[in-house]
């Protein structure tokens, strides 16, 4: 009576595959492929699975535990697996899966019809986290700008709904234009600063930077003479360098950027203009080679705290950024309409 059942297989899942079924991949070569999903609109997005209703368009995450939990309890798999990452039939995407366990970080075993497979693991897994949400995109209205696009890039520990609630302050400004969320997902303050840090250090793209490069790029291919705004806090601005570097020129000199309490500096050789504007924080002088480069060539602008400031000036919303923002906004509408 089982609804389920799967199969192991070594062939990449092909695109019917990947619509119809839950495809998770063990390593390259390997992959399980899990049939009869139904259709329900039930949401699994939790510690205990909804073993009932999975349904392949609407799940949010699935991590090691949950994807163990679900084959143990209805494929009968005893033996665990380390799953590398699992196809998203909404987002048309490969979503990966991470953790900071370290006990498995050696081999481990996929038990299956087929024996005991097995296989190495050299990648890391994310335990489960409250909230999570993967990089993926939000449009805040509908009412769009002729000649330009505004995006919005968030920095650690920024839930989905808060990064939300930033993009819509943000569209107020601009008269309920629509701003554009490329949500750069939070999984634990801990494991994101770890993550922002790696990003820095190393220039590795990561998922929320190949989001900013995928978006600007497909934008000003479909509009020859848009300009793009990126408007980028905290990490943000980490993931922004990290992609403005991936962009080949004839995108970079049509791009702007602006950064708010930046994690990186954004140099003007990269973009057509570049601004970061800093105030009562220490966040901006982790990147200390690129302040002293961007104070020299005047694109950081040093801030009096508000007066409802907090003593690290770090927020998002703190009125030191949204006041000059209101400002620099509006001269990019004019220039977006006209």
């Amino acid at each position: 009576n089982d609804p389920y059942y799967w199969e192991f297989t070594t062939n990449q899942p092909n695109e019917k595959d990947l619509e119809n079924n839950l495809c998770i991949e063990i390593d390259g070569n390997s992959y399980i492929i899990i049939k009869n999903i139904n259709d329900s609109n039930e949401l699994i997005a939790s510690k205990t699975l909804n073993l009932n209703s999975l349904n392949k368009n609407n799940f949010l995450f699935l991590n090691y535990f949950d994807i163990f939990s679900f084959l143990k309890t209805n494929l009968e798999i005893e033996k665990p697996i380390i799953a590398k990452r699992y196809y998203h039939p909404e987002y048309k995407n490969w979503i990966e899966l991470y953790s900071d366990h370290e006990e498995y970080k050696n081999w481990v075993e996929l038990y299956s019809d087929h024996g005991n497979i097995g296989l190495p693991w050299n990648y890391n897994i994310f335990h489960y986290a409250e909230n999570f949400e993967f990089q993926t995109i939000f449009d805040c209205s509908d009412k769009n700008f002729q000649y330009g696009r505004i995006s919005f890039t968030n920095g650690i520990n920024t839930t989905f709904e808060e990064a939300k609630e930033y993009v819509n302050i943000l569209s107020e400004m601009l008269d309920s234009y629509n701003v554009r969320l490329l949500y750069n997902q939070t999984v634990a303050p801990p494991i994101d600063v770890i993550r922002a840090s790696k990003s820095l250090i190393t220039g590795i793209k990561s998922d929320a930077a190949k989001l900013i490069v995928d978006d600007i790029k497909k934008f000003l291919k479909e509009n020859i003479n848009g300009r793009y705004l990126l408007i980028a806090h905290s990490e943000g601005c980490i993931n922004a360098k990290n992609a403005f570097h991936k962009l080949k020129e004839k995108y970079r000199k049509r791009v702007d950027f602006i950064g708010i309490a930046p994690g990186a500096y954004v140099d003007e050789d990269l973009v057509k203009t570049t601004l970061h504007l800093i105030s009562r924080d220490l966040v901006p002088y982790i990147d200390i080679k690129g302040y002293l480069l961007n104070a020299f060539k005047c694109r950081i602008m040093l801030l009096e705290p508000d007066k409802n400031a907090s003593i690290l000036d770090h927020s998002f919303k703190s009125g030191t950024y949204l006041k000059p923002l209101n400002i620099y906004l509006n001269n990019y509408k004019n220039l977006f309409l006209d």
